[in-house]
């Protein structure tokens, strides 16, 4: 999935259309939630409102540099050694 937003948004920049990402790690409709809370960083899962912020970052006007990104969104998930 990373490298196919990043062709995509190469191809598409010229177009004057951007390609990115949100990842979402743990949300509150996930499957087994109680189990993984315990196991994030945040010790909370991520609100579905939390995620369309995240979403709506990318399709603001004022975002439309940016293209080509992955925006992990997972309460510090990646953060795990």
């Amino acid at each position: 999935m990373i490298i196919y937003t990043k062709s995509l948004a190469l191809e598409l920049i010229k177009e004057k259309i951007t390609v990115n990402v949100v990842s979402p790690g743990v949300a509150e409709n996930s499957w087994d939630l109680e189990e993984m809370i315990s196991k994030l960083p945040a010790k909370r899962p991520a609100t579905l409102l939390e995620i369309n912020h995240a979403v709506g970052f990318f399709i603001n006007p004022n975002s439309d540099y940016i293209t080509g990104q992955i925006l992990e969104f997972s309460g510090g998930c990646s953060l795990w050694l």
